[in-house]
């Protein structure tokens, strides 16, 4: 799976403010991937995986099992990382 088509994959998800970040680090053709949304607030990561998943799933033509990871954070969460000491 490329990266665009994981993009496209989020077509339609709804989310608001949504930031996609890919790791660098990851070999091709694994994906390890942040979104990062307003919409998150207030919500358990589990509640937010869950979102994410039953959107991305009904997309039966894509590799999954080359996504290894799908980080999903608040924008006051994504700037802690940031702002952490060895953060890139």
């Amino acid at each position: 799976m490329t990266q665009e088509e994981f993009k496209a994959a989020l077509k339609g998800l709804d989310l608001s403010d949504l930031r996609i970040e890919f790791d660098s680090e990851t070999s091709p053709p694994n994906l390890v991937v942040v979104l990062t949304s307003p919409s998150f607030e207030g919500r358990e990561d589990w509640q937010r995986q869950e979102q994410v998943w039953t959107h991305l799933l009904q997309r039966a033509d894509l590799e999954w099992s080359q996504v290894e990871f799908v980080f999903t954070l608040t924008p006051s969460e994504r700037a802690a990382l940031t702002a952490a000491p060895g953060a890139a």
